[in-house]
């Protein structure tokens, strides 16, 4: 008898969870429904059609042309404005470049290769990467867990000259370092933050990964890697089994590492470098063909939306910096988009600057130009959830996924956050995605 009361008063408990996760259920379908039905009747075109086009006067006309041209700078200093035309609509192989001068006269129109001027080339014009998607700690991690596929390795594969298969270095997410098998599976030694070791022992763990960025050195199978942590960045050279330390920065963050042609492609001219950035605002350079190290730190606190763009010829290091003078110079996203949309109706003052960077990390300006950009129509409007919608859901729905959400974006500091956390964070993007007004 007492079995049976237990039995029925632990049935009506399983019914009563199974009640609320069904309507949970269901009142999610109900939201994404209503929310897709919502964007699907509500829909508003960048301009209308029954807007009229207002001319624009010569003066208009003129600045605009400028706010749409690339800002390109010659070695010397010389500013450039450069846009390129698609003659036929379709065909690119018929584009044209056009070249003028800082007050908008023609110089040049015609094929790119036939040129007369010469501008700092700051990147590659092959832009491929070789790395498919950005390889992280939270990538790493969902290598070790069961979901929606088994838990599988990460691997570096060996080739020789021929590209026959030789051995794997695989690296352990839980230990972080890379262990070496040859093709027969006989164990080779070990990479770690200290460099190779024959026994696991000694190997120590590089720190949690930021991002890892993987080529093949040119003219050859050899795989390289760059490991970037919250303090340093290691280039791995795994077929000669070498961990060099190209950055350290003694418990500063890094809130930025760029790469400029660092995988040396051939059809660059200019150096290799790889530049970071840290919480503290230090500089940090490394360059290739020569090698050459520069650490300073700066006087002036580029923000996160005008960090400078590097290049260095065999002679030079330029620096190139995009600013919007009259824009807070915080990192703090949400007073950013606020000044942005209380003056986005407004002709926006811009400027873009050429620095030289010496041996010792110091900026000394070389050349600088200034533009207006004319001002967005307050009508205009690209995407919008009005709040009664936000708050709608919002009230009969858990306010924490949300609340998560906000964190991430007004810390910045994803990769900090502890790796249980991280995994809820796909589902976290996508709650919210209904939850935030969009009004650019």
């Amino acid at each position: 008898m007492k079995t049976h009361k237990l039995l029925t008063h632990t049935a009506s408990g399983i019914k009563t969870l199974c009640t609320l996760l069904v309507l949970m259920f269901l009142l999610g379908v109900v939201q994404l429904i209503a929310v897709e039905l919502y964007w699907e009747f509500s829909r508003k075109h960048v301009i209308p059609a029954e807007e009229p086009v207002v001319e624009l006067t010569e003066e208009q006309q003129r600045q605009k042309d400028i706010d749409n041209a690339q800002k390109e700078f010659s070695p010397d200093g010389e500013v450039y404005l450069v846009n390129y035309n698609v003659a036929t609509p379709g065909r690119f192989n018929e584009t044209k470049m056009i070249v003028k001068d800082r007050d908008g006269n023609v110089l040049y129109t015609g094929d790119e290769e036939k040129n007369p001027y010469t501008f700092i080339q700051w990147e590659p014009k092959d832009k491929s990467r070789y790395t498919y998607r950005t390889i992280n700690q939270e990538y790493l991690t969902e290598l070790n867990m069961l979901g929606g596929e088994f838990s599988r390795p990460f691997v570096i594969p060996m080739v020789n000259p021929e590209n026959k298969r030789i051995g794997h270095w695989f690296f352990d997410a839980d230990k972080r370092f890379f262990s070496y098998y040859s093709i027969s599976g006989r164990q080779g030694g070990y990479l770690g933050a200290n460099g190779y070791t024959d026994k696991k022992s000694d190997a120590r763990s590089f720190e949690e990964c930021r991002v890892m960025e993987s080529w093949l050195r040119p003219d050859s199978y050899d795989p390289m890697m760059l490991y970037q942590t919250r303090y340093a960045v290691y280039q791995i050279d795994f077929q000669n089994k070498q961990v060099e330390t190209l950055v350290k920065t003694d418990n500063d963050s890094i809130r930025n590492m760029t790469l400029n042609n660092w995988q040396e492609t051939k059809e660059y001219d200019y150096r290799p470098m790889l530049s970071v950035f840290t919480e503290a605002n230090k500089l940090y350079l490394c360059l290739k063909n020569p090698a050459q190290a520069i650490e300073s730190q700066l006087l002036v606190d580029f923000g996160p939306y005008n960090l400078p763009q590097f290049a260095a010829n065999n002679d030079t290091i330029f620096a190139k910096v995009q600013e919007t003078p009259a824009a807070p110079n915080t990192k703090d996203d949400n007073l950013y988009m606020a000044w942005w949309k209380e003056n986005r109706g407004k002709p926006i003052d811009r400027r873009v600057r050429l620095f030289e960077v010496d041996n010792t990390g110091s900026f000394s300006e070389k050349a600088s130009f200034d533009w207006i950009t004319p001002a967005i129509p307050q009508d205009v409007v690209y995407c919008t959830l009005p709040d009664t919608v936000s708050r709608s859901i919002n009230g009969i729905s858990s306010p924490v996924p949300l609340w998560l959400f906000l964190q991430v974006i007004k810390t910045g500091k994803y990769q900090d956050w502890p790796v249980w956390s991280r995994e809820m964070m796909p589902f976290v993007r996508v709650y919210t995605l209904f939850h935030l007004p969009v009004n650019l």
